[in-house]
């Protein structure tokens, strides 16, 4: 799984992402679907180094599977990589750094382009 998403965030494999896009919903099935997603923006110039926005990627395609809507929202600040970070300190890394574009219905479902600290 480490590797797939790998190939995914760092090398931006379609395959890589459909497989963890069929994952998703396979997690999701079952269960009370979100009345919304919401993708975790990378900042601009993250996503240009990159080449796209993986979260975004995923959550779009989600949503359209799921016939929910998305709910946008802006990264206003471009943070420091969260990697080695605990989990205190990355939500000190995040503070203020985004802002949503509408108000969210009650069970949202938020994707990002990594798994991280729970």
């Amino acid at each position: 799984m480490a590797e797939l998403m790998q190939r995914f965030k760092f090398h931006a494999s379609p395959r890589a992402g459909t497989l963890l896009l069929a994952l998703l919903e396979e997690g999701l099935a079952g269960s009370e679907p979100p009345q919304a997603l919401i993708a975790v923006p990378l900042h601009p110039h993250r996503a240009r180094e990159r080449g796209f926005d993986q979260g975004c990627w995923l959550a779009e395609r989600l949503a359209a599977r799921l016939h929910v809507p998305l709910v946008g929202a802006r990264r206003l600040a471009d943070t420091r990589s969260q990697r080695g970070l605990d989990r205190g300190k990355r939500r000190g890394n995040l503070r203020g750094a985004f802002r949503l574009e509408a108000r969210l219905p009650p069970r949202v479902a938020l994707l990002d382009d990594v798994m991280s600290t729970t």
